[in-house]
């Protein structure tokens, strides 16, 4: 994976967890190398980032542990509501990045997937429960 690359999905991935970027200057960032998206995997703490040609980049998150979570686990249900809700606190700035990720797990999203092309991110649960929310301003 060229360095270049490697850089930009690095400094989304920590960024995102210290608050220095937010999620439109991600998606811009990875719009402006040709990125088609990446996956967010609760389950291992790491995203995986994805490029047209096949290539892809795995960044690990391990400021993400448990502890991190106050003991958050991902829960065994499905709520999307629970979802929604965090997703709408993290937009408006009510609560980090962090925190949006500990509501989705109690809420039993196990990861998701930001598709830039479709301007949507779908969020997933154990029993292959989706929801599907679009970009903010999309249509």
């Amino acid at each position: 994976m060229d360095q270049d690359l490697t850089t930009v999905f690095h400094k989304a991935s920590a960024g995102s967890i210290a608050e220095t970027v937010n999620f439109p200057a991600v998606v811009k960032s990875l719009i402006e190398i040709g990125a088609e998206g990446y996956h967010c995997d609760l389950y291992r703490r790491e995203k995986t980032y994805y490029m047209p040609d096949g290539r892809s980049h795995v960044e690990a998150e391990p400021e993400l542990d448990p502890a991190e979570f106050n003991g958050a686990h991902i829960a065994a249900a499905f709520d999307e509501a629970q979802i929604v809700a965090a997703l709408r606190a993290v937009q408006t700035g009510a609560i980090t990045y962090v925190e949006f990720l500990r509501d989705i797990m109690k809420a039993g999203c196990v990861g998701y997937q930001v598709c830039i092309g479709g301007k949507r991110a779908l969020y997933f649960g154990r029993a292959g429960q989706v929801y599907v929310e679009k970009f903010p301003g999309s249509n």
